[in-house]
């Protein structure tokens, strides 16, 4: 059990009908609605002015961008005995999969899969036969070793004259009646897409209503939960009016269904597929026969090609502008990549590798002895950064020549990796930039500087 703030939910999946019999609802309807349910906790957590009352009343204060108790938050992570178990259980599991997968970095799905068994695996019972006194004793006792200063802080007893001019102290009624409304309806767009990323950027009504009391929560303004509540329906439907996208013709869908995408995402989306239509133009492929020489020349005697793997050699040794190639582990990417770039060397022409991560990039250069890097060096390498607004989403911008990157140190020059590396274009026959993450791991965001400079 772990003694800070936390929350239980318990959703009743059933409704009393007019004859008075009770019936079973969908429940993955229901525990769609525990992101509206946990919203609204934060809420409390951070605005009740009782609640805020009383925790000052003791010393204590709440961070308005948290929810946590600032004096207390350096205790949570050692206190949180779950939190460590499914971290130890994930560096399990994650060792394991590299270990079976080398050169390789799991993708979303197979990192689902993992947080899901770490959570899972040797989870413990909850005690039932619990002395309280007992574990309040050793609580405080856990407390005290970590910070024996904790127990110092002075606390005085409140009366209710006391609470109501705390209340009357804290309440900020300007502060909710200026609220821009359309920076906090971003923010909260903004939290429904960061949630969305395992579905495709779509999510439902619920969801923008979740992103709009958590939004209205990031205030910090200590007010009744009726104002900020009104507040909270204003800031959900001018998103959805102004930075929402839907996605189905017809009917208002239900509150659940998952039908709407950021007007952002929807923009991003619609300009990719675009550019890599006008992308996809076919061009001249090597033989079959080319393809099976060079593959006995560089693979060892012991290692083959099968069709699927020579062909997919053959189209990255291509001419063709937009090439796809997919596989899951151990089917043999990395062997038709090192046929594709002997092949492209042949052609006086050079295979770069771009992976998700560092490690990955530089086993693949490795194993093929081609340059490799990073998606994210190779944007970094041509001045693109990454800056945070205001509704807490992240935008791509490419620095100008002899401009200073955000360390105030280092100067945006020619690229230095991928410097005699030139992006695609009609007239582009030297190199070939070949990006081989799984799908899913570079997200749209990252692709949009990507296709920029592919433009």
């Amino acid at each position: 059990m772990d003694p800070h703030k936390h929350r239980h939910l318990w959703l009743n999946v059933k409704v009393q009908g007019v004859d008075g019999k009770w019936s079973r609802i969908d429940s993955r309807v229901a525990m769609r609605f525990q992101n509206v349910v946990n919203a609204e906790g934060d809420l409390a957590a951070r605005t009740d002015p009782r609640w805020l009352a009383v925790l000052a009343a003791k010393g204590y204060t709440v961070d308005p961008v948290t929810g946590e108790v600032t004096e207390l938050a350096h205790l949570v992570r050692p206190l949180s005995r779950r939190a460590a178990q499914i971290d130890a259980n994930r560096a399990v599991k994650l060792a394991e999969w590299r270990d079976t997968h080398p050169g390789m970095e799991p993708s979303p799905r197979d990192l689902a899969a993992i947080d899901r068994w770490a959570w899972s695996y040797d989870r413990p019972d909850k005690p039932h036969d619990l002395d309280e006194a007992e574990w309040a004793a050793t609580v405080r006792s856990e407390i005290t070793d970590l910070d024996p200063a904790i127990g110092d802080r002075p606390a005085r007893a409140m009366t209710e004259a006391d609470i109501a001019a705390q209340l009357t102290a804290q309440a900020d009624t300007a502060a909710v009646a200026t609220a821009d409304v359309d920076e906090l309806a971003r923010v909260a767009v903004t939290e429904a897409d960061r949630r969305a990323a395992a579905n495709g950027g779509r999510f439902s009504a619920w969801d923008v209503r979740a992103g709009a009391v958590r939004a209205v929560a990031s205030l910090g303004v200590a007010a009744d939960r009726d104002r900020l509540a009104a507040l909270a329906d204003e800031v959900a439907g001018h998103a959805a009016r102004h930075h929402v996208t839907g996605l189905l013709d017809g009917d208002t869908p239900l509150g659940h269904v998952k039908a709407f995408m950021a007007a952002d995402t929807a923009t991003m989306k619609t300009e990719l597929e675009a550019r890599l239509v006008g992308l996809a133009a076919p061009g001249r492929q090597p033989s079959r026969d080319r393809v099976a020489k060079i593959a006995a020349r560089v693979l060892e005697d012991t290692v083959t090609m099968n069709a699927g793997q020579a062909d997919a050699a053959a189209a990255i040794a291509s001419t063709d502008r937009l090439v796809t190639v997919t596989g899951p582990a151990g089917t043999g990417k990395t062997t038709l990549l090192r046929v594709a770039a002997a092949d492209l060397a042949a052609q006086r022409r050079r295979l770069v590798l771009v992976a998700p991560t560092k490690k990955a990039a530089a086993v693949a250069g490795r194993e093929t002895q081609t340059t490799a890097g990073s998606v994210h060096s190779l944007l970094l390498d041509h001045g693109w950064i990454a800056e945070e607004g205001a509704d807490g989403r992240s935008r791509w911008r490419q620095l100008q020549a002899g401009e200073l990157f955000p360390d105030g140190e280092h100067v945006n020059t020619c690229p230095s990796t991928f410097c005699d590396v030139t992006f695609p274009s009609r007239s582009y026959v030297n190199s070939v930039v070949d990006a081989v993450p799984p799908a899913g791991v570079v997200d749209v965001d990252s692709s949009r500087p990507v296709r920029l400079s592919y433009a």
